[in-house]
């Protein structure tokens, strides 16, 4: 089976699209061929890849960049007819706001398998399987989404960097584990990141670590602060 991912992000808006996305196709490659469509700037995406790429060294993707999916509703749509019209592609994984709708998500699922991730579906919308890796939609509506189609919701069903999901099963001495963890995402831009740090300071909680994602314009001023702390506080 063949597989096509569709995903975006930007510093501007965030990249847990493209991390997330990105982290599922190079998890399915050993078994599929996996395409990788997106608008963002080639480079980000690339750059992403090349963090996650030594814990999946078999992997292989292709990464396309296609502009149109920035551009209006209809341009996105057309790319995504597009890949399955010719049936190079027997499945689409959409993570993303797209607006489809039940008339193009129907037209869609006419000419393959259509997964949707982190998607609201609205009245009479469905596809071949929703995932919905978080715990922000409510019971009541994931319930009447389950009666549409097969629904994987919330966090068991997060994908973790290889790096965190590798950390986070270790057996840590229970010395170690007062510190606190701040993660904010790939971009944070608001900046996030530094208020909570200046926060947990004036609580006197000096023992932080600090994620800076690849995409956080923020970077310098983070670790600054970081320093300012002292040396119990580490970005990693």
């Amino acid at each position: 089976m063949n597989l096509a991912f569709l995903a975006d992000g930007d510093p501007s808006k965030g990249i847990g699209h493209l991390v997330r996305a990105l982290s599922l196709a190079l998890e399915l490659s050993s078994e599929q061929e996996i395409a990788f469509f997106s608008a963002s700037d080639s480079g980000l995406v690339r750059k992403i890849e090349a963090q996650l790429r030594p814990f999946y060294p078999e992997a292989k993707i292709q990464i396309k960049n296609s502009p149109a999916l920035a551009g209006s509703w209809e341009e996105s749509a057309a790319v995504a007819f597009a890949l399955l019209e010719g049936s190079t592609y027997s499945a689409l994984i959409i993570d993303g706001k797209y607006p489809w709708g039940p008339e193009r998500l129907g037209t869609l699922r006419e000419k393959g398998k259509v997964v949707l991730i982190d998607y609201f579906l609205g009245e009479g919308e469905s596809c071949d399987a929703l995932l919905f890796p978080t715990n922000h939609a409510d019971l009541e509506r994931v319930s009447e989404w389950e009666k549409r189609q097969p629904v994987y919701h919330g966090i068991p069903y997060t994908w973790l960097h290889p790096e965190v999901r590798r950390l986070s099963q270790a057996r840590v001495p229970a010395e170690q584990r007062a510190r606190v963890l701040v993660t904010m995402g790939g971009a944070d831009p608001k900046n996030r990141t530094q208020e909570a740090i200046e926060w947990l300071n004036c609580l006197g909680v000096r023992e932080i670590d600090v994620v800076v994602g690849p995409a956080n314009k923020f970077g310098q001023e983070i670790r600054q602060a970081m320093e300012n702390i002292g040396s119990q506080a580490r970005c990693i």
